[in-house]
């Protein structure tokens, strides 16, 4: 029991957030941006992030153009012009080649403007990323442009 304890806490969980402007986006039901709900989420006083450092080498990133590690995720500004998610995921387990990663929490709001290549093979990362997406929106509706 010992030596699996050990492996586990040698494993790094990389904390990835999405920086971009349409997490400031609210529905008409919301009181809260999704990057304000995030926020409160990623309180590393929270009880399950205690229960993530007491077990894992837990890292915190950002990514909006390309990925980035920051000290405090509370800091963040959501301001990023893009959401580089496949670029951003391949870039972390680039960081992590070799080293054992128990997975990637990724906290976004689905609006990826790198839509992988379809022969991409997800599973070439070498860890399982689990996406925290916000709950249902409900009645919101995006803009887009249908014809030019």
């Amino acid at each position: 029991m010992v030596r699996s304890r050990t492996l586990i806490e040698s494993s790094t969980l990389p904390i990835v957030v999405d920086n971009s402007q349409s997490m400031h986006l609210k529905t008409s039901s919301e009181d809260e941006s999704r990057h304000q709900r995030i926020s409160e989420l990623l309180d590393d006083r929270l009880d399950w992030r205690v229960r993530l450092a007491q077990s894992f080498d837990v890292r915190q990133y950002a990514f909006d153009a390309r990925l980035q590690s920051v000290d405090d995720i509370g800091s963040l500004t959501g301001n990023g012009y893009v959401s580089s998610m496949t670029a951003s995921l391949q870039s972390l387990a680039a960081r992590f080649t070799g080293r054992p990663v128990a997975g990637a929490i990724l906290f976004t709001d689905g609006n990826l403007t790198d839509p992988p290549d379809p022969d991409f093979d997800w599973a070439s990362l070498g860890f399982p990323v689990y996406p925290v997406l916000p709950q249902s929106d409900g009645q919101f509706r995006d803009v887009r442009i249908v014809d030019v």
